[in-house]
């Protein structure tokens, strides 16, 4: 395969030779240290963080400033009420119910409590049964005991190592997977399987399409005890150094591709680690876009692999294969999303389209974002097969060129990974648009409170593409409507401070979510965006490069009942 292979050993290393039984503690032979983890300014967590499809949990919410609970907003199907927080330090704790056909992945959250809306917070949704570490696992002897299948909430300590024992057959065969980066967690999590000698068998620091959390699968050799130690690679710690180890005989899905017999994109195959498929799954009823996950078992109750899912509103282009020629290019409309896969090493994909003289067209390719191991490279073709322009490889974008086309004609573009990689997982998506004058916009908030009768203000920045008048904006979302002020954009302007007014009589029962839109009139097209939220959800989860797509744009609301 063409994605970093995970460690197996199968013969000692130079390591493990000088390892004594059961010393495994000496950081000298350990994976070097990476920078270190930036520290949320104030995380938000949940106990437990799991939550079982099918199953009701009282969720206890951790954070500063947290009041009385009242309410909760869930981006998955949940039905959530308050429990009395009296013997929870004064935390918020909810009863929270999730559906059985809700898949196994992650999801967020928002509290409404007597302080008012909180900032998002992640979720599993677990089908593996859930226990909690044991305190005092931190040496070989005194592992802490468990059986497959099962999935273990714990918290890393500074300089700790957390170790767990289990016993497998000969020919078993197990995945092991920690989740805690996905869920905005500050550790960097490094996993090993040894034997009972201290032999290491496997080890991973940061799987491919899983960002830095780990995971691998093993087949065991023989009968026998094993011991998994987990560290932060960085040996740090504390209680926001938490993670949610998965043990069982699940497929490790490290992509999600649409099943080719249908154009809509609403089925997917799931790609496992070892080259398998799992499907079509079909989307949940209840998903939009951007995304959401979908996830697969072999043994339904060995636990279920999972992966986040994006998707296109509309006009999506699948890739058809063979188009590693131009004379065999998959054709492709502008504007599309087009949604591809590097099969095989040194696969090269082709697509075909019709432009015209003067129209400036864009492709803008995703890759680490939704999960893919791909590093692409973009390059846009006339038709006697030169270069009009091509992607910039040291530049911080998943691949991307534009162009203003020279002539009527037809072009083609190529996609290669920068590697010659190819394989399972090796998946990309490619946003084909023509540019046109317009602009963008962001917020600096993603949760925002006031007192009844009481006014918020939000700053509303615009980048402009060769417009430069003005930009009304707009609040859309379910529920009551708010007085605005200082609403629009001015001519020639990139900024607003929006004014929100909540009424003096607004009741909640859980936060108010928003988006803040901008609307104006460019030529002849009436031109809308979605002010994003990325820059205020980088603050919030630090440890994720690329925050859920599904919480971009999204703004919570609350009335803020105390001064607590």
């Amino acid at each position: 395969m063409a994605f970093p292979p995970i460690r197996v050993h199968l013969c000692l290393s130079v390591a493990t030779i000088l390892f004594v039984a059961f010393s495994f503690t000496a950081p000298a032979f350990s994976a070097p240290k990476k920078p270190p983890a930036v520290q949320p300014a104030a995380m938000m967590w949940a106990e437990p963080w799991a939550i079982a499809p099918g199953k009701t949990a009282d969720v206890t919410f951790h954070g500063e400033g947290l009041g009385q609970p009242i309410g909760l907003w869930a981006g998955f199907p949940a039905e959530a009420a308050p429990v009395d927080n009296q013997k929870n330090n004064g935390q918020p704790t909810y009863r929270i119910r999730v559906p059985t056909n809700v898949p196994v992945g992650i999801g967020a959250v928002r509290l409404l409590t007597s302080t008012g809306a909180s900032q998002a917070c992640l979720l599993m949704i677990d089908d593996l049964p859930t226990i909690s570490q044991k305190r005092g696992n931190n040496s070989p002897r005194d592992a802490q005991t468990i059986v497959a299948p099962v999935a273990i909430e714990g918290v890393c300590q500074p300089n700790g190592f957390d170790y767990y024992r289990l016993f497998a057959n000969k020919g078993q065969r197990l995945s092991f997977e920690i989740v805690a980066q996905r869920l905005g967690a500050r550790m960097d999590p490094l996993l090993r399987l040894l034997d009972v000698n201290g032999r290491e068998l496997a080890y991973c620091d940061d799987a491919p399409g899983a960002g830095s959390d780990s995971r691998f699968g093993y087949t065991f050799p023989q009968d026998g005890q094993y011991l998994i130690e987990l560290r932060d690679v960085n040996y740090d710690g504390g209680s926001d150094c938490r993670c949610h180890l998965r043990v069982g005989d699940f497929p490790i899905a490290i992509g999600a591709f649409p099943d080719a017999g249908e154009t809509s994109a609403q089925r997917f195959f799931l790609e496992c680690d070892d080259g398998s498929r799992l499907g079509p799954i079909a989307l949940p009823a209840w998903a939009q876009p951007p995304g959401c996950f979908i996830s697969a078992s072999r043994k339904p109750a060995e636990g279920s692999g999972f992966f986040p899912v994006t998707f296109a509103e509309s006009n999506p282009i699948i890739e058809s294969e063979p188009n590693d020629t131009p004379e065999k290019a998959t054709k492709i409309a502008i504007p599309s999303t087009v949604i591809g896969r590097l099969d095989r090493a040194g696969d090269q994909d082709f697509y075909q389209f019709t432009a015209s003289k003067g129209q400036h067209v864009s492709f803008r390719a995703a890759t680490r974002s939704i999960g893919s191991m791909a590093s692409l490279s973009l390059r846009l073709l006339k038709s006697d097969g030169s270069t009009l322009a091509e992607s910039k490889p040291e530049a911080a974008d998943e691949g991307m060129v534009d162009a203003v086309i020279p002539s009527d004609d037809i072009y083609h573009l190529l996609v290669t990974d920068l590697n010659r990689a190819g394989g399972p997982g090796m998946i990309y998506h490619i946003q084909a648009e023509q540019l046109r004058p317009g602009f963008s916009l962001s917020v600096e908030s993603e949760h925002l409170n006031a007192a009844p009768g009481g006014t918020v203000a939000l700053k509303v920045t615009a980048v402009r593409r060769d417009y430069a008048g003005p930009i009304t904006l707009s609040l859309r979302g379910d529920g009551p409507s708010l007085a605005l002020e200082n609403q629009t954009i001015p001519k020639g302007k990139l900024e607003t401070d929006l004014q929100i007014k909540l009424p003096e009589d607004l009741k909640l029962t859980k936060p108010l979510i928003v988006n803040i839109v901008g609307k104006a009139t460019i030529g002849d097209d009436q031109v809308e965006q979605t002010a994003g939220t990325l820059p205020a959800l980088k603050l919030v989860f630090p440890r994720l490069p690329y925050p859920p797509p599904e919480l971009d744009g999204v703004v919570a609301i609350g009335i803020r009942q105390s001064k607590k």
